[in-house]
C-alpha cells in the first residue's frame, strides 16, 4: 500500500516540476507550495485508506463474532434437542422394562410347567 501511495507522490512531484520548469518557475515558491500539498494529499490518501483497512478489519472481526455467537447458539439447541430426545427414550425405555418382564416371566412360567 506505501510503495503504490510513494509512487503516485513521486509522479505527482515529477509532473509539477515539468510543469514549473516549462513555465520557467523552476524553484519558486510556488513550486514548493505544489510539491508540499502533493505530500500532504499522499499523506491524507495513506491515512484515509488505513482507515478504511481498519474499519474493514472491524467489520470482519464484528462479523466474525456475530458468526461464532450464532454457531454457538445453534449447537446449544442442538444439545437441548438431543438431551429432549434422549431423555424421551430413557422414560419410553423404562416403561416397557416392567411391561417385558412381565411377559418374559410368564413365558418362562408356561416353559416350567
Amino acid at each position: 500500500m506505501q510503495s503504490g501511495i510513494d509512487q503516485a507522490t513521486k509522479a505527482a512531484e515529477a509532473s509539477i516540476r515539468a510543469k514549473h520548469a516549462q513555465q520557467g518557475s523552476s524553484g519558486s515558491s510556488a513550486e514548493v507550495q505544489d510539491l508540499q500539498a502533493a505530500k500532504d494529499r499522499a499523506q491524507t490518501a495513506g491515512a484515509d485508506i488505513g482507515l478504511k483497512l481498519l474499519q474493514q478489519g472491524q467489520t470482519e472481526i464484528a462479523s466474525g463474532i456475530n458468526a461464532e455467537s450464532l454457531a454457538s447458539q445453534i449447537y446449544q439447541t442442538i444439545q437441548a434437542q438431543a438431551l429432549q430426545e434422549d431423555q424421551a427414550l430413557a422414560r419410553q425405555s423404562q416403561a416397557s422394562v416392567p411391561r417385558w418382564l412381565a411377559g418374559h416371566r410368564a413365558a418362562v412360567g408356561r416353559r416350567s410347567n
